[in-house]
């Protein structure tokens, strides 16, 4: 009996920084290669890692742009946010990553450095694989966000890990095998 082959797919509702990407929403599927199946295996909030004051200005104008008109999460500081400590981001990420046998994706280029260098270990970005716009990836989410976003699921977290995932399964069944994952 042979390991069960088990990728993962992580995706996050981020702000901007000038320190790069900050995390506010982040979502892992496990995706059960043999099985053609995915679950959850995280999904949460992170508070804030730092006060908004201290972010530059054109951060700050971006950051409200993002939360007026694509996830609408605020930023939240330290006090009183909601989610989890910022600081067991990297923690939290690789224990939902761990039980990855085979490749972790994400979509895009800077998820994808943030996120490998957060797990440890080599991210691949479903773009190089041929991922379509969200609107072209052609099935429909199968897990539902607990957040209440305020705006389209298309800005949620795990409904994008989610269509990610399932097309991810569409293209190893369309290809007869795994060799999707070896890019």
């Amino acid at each position: 009996m042979h390991a069960k082959q088990m990728a993962a797919v992580i995706d996050a509702e981020c702000f901007q920084s000038q320190h790069g990407l900050i995390v506010r929403e982040l979502a892992v599927v496990k995706v059960d290669l043999d099985a053609s199946s995915l679950e959850c295996a995280q999904h949460c909030l992170f508070e804030a890692p730092f006060d908004e004051s201290l972010l530059r200005a054109k951060h700050r104008r971006c950051n409200r742009w993002l939360t007026a008109h694509m996830h609408g999460f605020e930023w939240a500081g330290r006090a009183g946010g909601g989610g989890e400590e910022y600081t067991l981001l990297p923690q939290i990420l690789r224990a939902a990553t761990s039980l990855a046998t085979e490749e972790i994706f994400c979509k895009g280029e800077e998820k994808r450095k943030l996120f490998s260098a957060l797990v440890q270990r080599p991210v691949i970005n479903l773009e190089t694989a041929g991922l379509p716009k969200l609107s072209e990836v052609g099935v429909e989410p199968s897990l539902s966000c607990k957040f209440g976003h305020r705006f389209s699921d298309h800005h949620c977290a795990l409904q994008k890990a989610c269509l990610f995932a399932k097309w991810l399964l569409q293209q190893q069944r369309a290809e007869g095998g795994y060799n999707i994952f070896y890019l």
